[in-house]
């Protein structure tokens, strides 16, 4: 037996060069990472800002549907008041009869 190149007991230490501990923190910028994050959310609320510019308020809301209601009141007032206007004033022009 060679008992001078084997150890009698194993060794309960870790291997001194073990590669997990210096994989574990790689080293990083923390600045640049958050300069990173905040030009993500910049673009984020631009985003945003855009999709919204064409929304209205409920108050404006309200005021834009009785607007047009009254228009389209006004619109369905015009159409009638053209339709008696074609019967040229008052006159009434009976159709003609196709003489064959």
């Amino acid at each position: 037996m060679n008992s001078s190149t084997t150890p009698m007991w194993s060794s309960l230490l870790p291997p001194v060069c073990d590669p997990l501990w210096f994989t574990a923190d790689c080293p990083k910028s923390e600045e640049t990472e958050l300069a990173f994050l905040e030009e993500q959310i910049e673009q984020e609320k631009m985003q945003l800002k855009e999709q919204s510019q064409d929304w209205l308020a409920i108050e404006q809301r309200s005021s834009v549907e009785q607007v047009e209601d009254e228009q389209d009141f006004d619109e369905t007032e015009d159409d009638s008041y053209m339709g008696d206007a074609n019967s040229d004033d008052g006159v009434d022009v009976e159709p003609q009869t196709p003489t064959w």
